[in-house]
């Protein structure tokens, strides 16, 4: 069983996202994300390789190294649907959805679409986004009787235990 989650980042009013099958609870995409992806580029790299499979701290295997969907797989890096496993471009590219205020993600396809449990979002962006401080992971999901949540992914971070 997985715990599907997406990905994505805000510049401007544009959220750019993509989908993850694989571990999407805070414990580990969280915990990724907070550890390996702190700076714009890689964020922006990561999602641009479209929709993943897996999350890990790489984004691409080490020169010479083979890497694939099916195996083998170099440890430690994303597997990407277009460019592990031959998946159409256009079937896995990321998402992008128009936004004008912080009110309308919540009926987005970053927060509704793919099943996703858990949507994590990258402030791109130079004021705060909800709770989402400018280059800081946020954790935004839709809760028991529906509660819209947006966390701070640091400060949820550094509260969980084995986080570091």
């Amino acid at each position: 069983m997985s715990t599907r989650s997406h990905i994505g980042f805000i510049k401007g009013n544009q959220i750019t996202y993509i989908y993850c099958h694989f571990d999407g609870y805070p414990e580990y995409n969280g915990h990724m994300l907070q550890k390996y992806y702190t700076d714009k580029e890689k964020v922006e790299n990561l999602v641009n390789l479209g929709d993943i499979s897996v999350l890990k701290e790489n984004l691409s295997p080490k020169e010479g190294e083979e890497h694939s969907f099916d195996g083998p797989r170099a440890d430690g890096v994303v597997v990407a649907y277009h460019r592990d496993r031959g998946e159409d471009w256009e079937d896995v590219q990321p998402g992008i959805q128009e936004i004008d205020n912080f009110d309308e993600i919540w009926n987005t396809g970053f927060i509704k679409g793919g099943w996703a449990a858990y949507s994590y979002l990258y402030n791109m962006n130079d004021k705060a986004f909800g709770e989402i401080q400018p280059g800081k992971w946020g954790l935004m999901f839709i809760g028991r009787h529906g509660k819209q949540i947006c966390k701070d992914l640091e400060t949820e971070y550094k509260k969980n235990n084995g986080w570091e």
